[in-house]
């Protein structure tokens, strides 16, 4: 702790400086933090989810990736309902009889800096089968 907080100010004051530096906006710097895809993503979802509308969080990356908590608080004030790991998920039966009746959209995140993907809920039921016949680990 006495040499990583140190370190850890230095870095941060670094970073503030090199972004105050490059007059970039609140955009731009997303972007380049984030990576312009994800940046992208986000975006696109927070246009088709309302603020006050849950959604199913999903873990579609490695778990503990730190992904997830990205995306949840990139989604702010919308709020996550956490519904498993993506490979868990067998079939859409399965999964249709865990699902909550009033939430129409799932959010499937990645590993961090990965996009997340936002389906209707009947297209992520489609994807969990599609998953099952192909026998895919592909995203």
């Amino acid at each position: 702790m006495a040499v990583a907080v140190p370190w850890a100010l230095l870095h941060a004051g670094r970073e503030v400086v090199r972004a105050a530096g490059a007059h970039e906006s609140l955009d731009e710097a997303r972007a380049r933090v984030d990576g312009l895809e994800y940046t992208r993503a986000i975006d696109s979802i927070r246009e088709e989810l309302p603020a006050g509308e849950a959604y199913l969080l999903v873990i579609g990356g490695k778990p503990n990736s730190g992904g997830d908590y990205w995306v949840r608080y990139d989604l702010a004030p919308r709020r996550a309902i956490y519904f498993g790991r993506l490979d868990e998920f067998s079939s859409s039966t399965e999964a249709r009889h865990e699902l909550p009746a009033n939430l129409r959209h799932v959010v499937v995140t990645f590993d961090s800096g990965e996009p997340p993907r936002l389906y209707e809920r009947y297209r992520f039921l489609q994807e969990i089968d599609r998953r099952a016949r192909e026998g895919s680990s592909d995203r």
